[in-house]
């Protein structure tokens, strides 16, 4: 009698025309809780390095005009001025130097931009690299009119590598890593462990590594930027700079780490470049910088 009551109930239960539904054992297993809370959001994808062709600093028009392009005295004095900061570096055993000033308009980009020339200018390597750290208010791309769509602050979040952001100049070889978007809280990029990171890695790949950084009495960066850069060289103007804003400079600055002093907008001297290739040509101005060894003053170079 069970098994009569079995088979009438299995009946009922099924449809016309359709056979009974039994569990498959090789079907896919319902979805539990755990599969159906939300899964963890993916990291975000590393851009990767793209073939950008290189192009000449003098096929543009640089919006500075005070960046040096072509042959003449003030080129001439830049290189000097370069070869005396490459010694400067060798002597201490370091890679990468950052341009630090006193204040706004003192010319330290400006400075950065035209080393990172001459420096290139001297070597047949591509073995220079301009990196523009001041991400507050960024210069470097302006001033050279470079093009970019990935800044070196994209490489601080973990969102791009170092690769995509690099900008190749072919005349002169130089690297350039520029800023794209300013940063209000550069602070908070600077002190991640991928700007450690970073300059290690630049310091790897290139002889010398020139860091453009914001005036240094003004926010913190520039001293949280020589916690990685083993040098520095201040940059004063001739006329422009004030003598407490040079002391506050110098109260902030790690001794140690200060090369020597540029003087930007030098005056005229009595002994330069008034014979350029040796007296034959026009006469044209003299040197606009100075640079002074030692760390607190020392003696003129």
């Amino acid at each position: 009698m069970g098994e009569i009551a079995d088979a009438i109930r299995r009946a009922r239960n099924q449809l016309p025309g359709q056979r009974l539904l039994t569990p498959d054992p090789a079907a896919e297993p319902a979805p539990t809780l755990r599969s159906l809370s939300p899964s963890p959001a993916p990291a975000a994808p590393v851009r990767e390095p793209e073939r950008k062709p290189a192009f000449a600093v003098d096929s543009v028009d640089p919006e500075n005009e005070a960046i040096i392009l072509e042959d003449g005295p003030n080129a001439e004095a830049c290189r000097h001025l370069a070869l005396r900061l490459r010694s400067a570096l060798d002597a201490q055993g370091a890679r990468s130097v950052a341009l630090v000033s006193a204040e706004r308009g003192d010319g330290k980009t400006t400075v950065a931009c035209d080393l990172a020339i001459a420096l290139a200018t001297l070597s047949r390597e591509r073995d220079v690299a301009l990196v523009d750290l001041d991400l507050r208010k960024p210069s470097i791309a302006k001033y050279l009119s470079i093009p970019h769509d990935v800044g070196i602050e994209e490489v601080l979040l973990g969102r791009a590598s170092l690769d995509s952001v690099r900008v190749q100049v072919h005349l002169p070889a130089i690297d350039v890593f520029p800023v794209v978007t300013a940063q209000r809280a550069a602070h908070e990029l600077i002190v991640l462990p991928r700007m450690a990171q970073l300059i290690e890695e630049l310091e790897r790949r290139y002889t010398t590594v020139i860091v453009d950084t914001p005036p240094a009495p003004l926010v913190p960066d520039a001293n949280l930027i020589l916690r990685h850069v083993p040098a520095c060289v201040p940059v004063v103007r001739s006329g422009k700079t004030r003598a407490r804003s040079v002391r506050r400079l110098m109260d902030c600055l790690p001794d140690d780490r200060i090369l020597g002093w540029v003087l930007n907008c030098a005056p005229r001297s009595a002994f330069g470049y008034q014979d350029y290739y040796y007296g034959e040509g026009e006469l044209e101005p003299e040197s606009r910088w100075r640079f002074w060894r030692g760390k607190r003053g020392g003696r003129v170079g």
